[in-house]
């Protein structure tokens, strides 16, 4: 992150400075825990983040992190692949652009809390949160946020997804289940691509039955 941080620094605009001094906290600050290479190694087979016991403070910045790093890992893995959706039977490609908004859009960044670690945690189920999405509708492209990426055509669908909760022991306890609205964008190939997965949000909790 110094690194970053010190390319802003070197910048002319006033907008890079204001950036840089955002930083400033996780840079040189008490809060300058991501400041270092890690120590994890995260080619390892599983992977989990947890951020349970992280203060109000660090958890934005913890966020994006984590997002940065799932993007690396594994969104990047689906592009050119495709899932098709059991009810339509429609075909969805994963485009080059889906990891950089799945990680980085103004959906990802106003999440909170569970649905936060929800959406986090769902990027090795992509193609099965395709397969079973539901209830297609045509999508407004309000105030032309998307521009050219939305010319083609717009279309959301819904889908669900369950996140394992445990307890102190390591036993399964109950599933969260969560809802999610997929964004798909119709290209000049007339080929459908997922574009990001947002309103993540928790729905109930239901017990594991033994």
């Amino acid at each position: 992150m110094s690194d970053f941080y010190d390319i802003l620094m070197a910048q002319p605009e006033e907008e890079a400075k204001e950036i840089a001094l955002s930083l400033e906290l996780f840079v040189n600050g008490s809060l300058n825990i991501f400041n270092y290479q890690t120590n994890v190694d995260v080619d390892n087979r599983f992977v989990v983040y947890g951020i349970r016991d992280l203060g109000t403070e660090l958890s934005p910045i913890t966020m994006l992190v984590m997002m940065e790093s799932i993007q690396q890992r594994y969104l990047k893995e689906y592009i050119g692949e495709y899932f098709e959706i059991s009810e339509t039977s429609e075909k969805i490609y994963i485009g080059s652009d889906f990891p950089d908004e799945f990680s980085h859009s103004n959906d990802t960044k106003g999440l909170k809390g569970a649905n936060m670690k929800a959406k986090a945690n769902i990027t090795p189920a992509i193609g099965e949160l395709i397969q079973i999405a539901s209830e297609k509708a045509q999508y407004p492209d309000y105030n032309n946020k998307h521009g050219a990426k939305a010319q083609f055509g717009w279309y959301r669908y819904n889908t669900r997804f369950g996140i394992p909760v445990y307890d102190e022991d390591g036993n399964l306890e109950r599933y969260n289940i969560f809802s999610t609205r997929m964004l798909v964008r119709c290209d000049a190939d007339g080929k459908l691509y997922l574009y990001d997965l947002v309103r993540t949000k928790k729905e109930t909790s239901k017990p594991h039955e033994q």
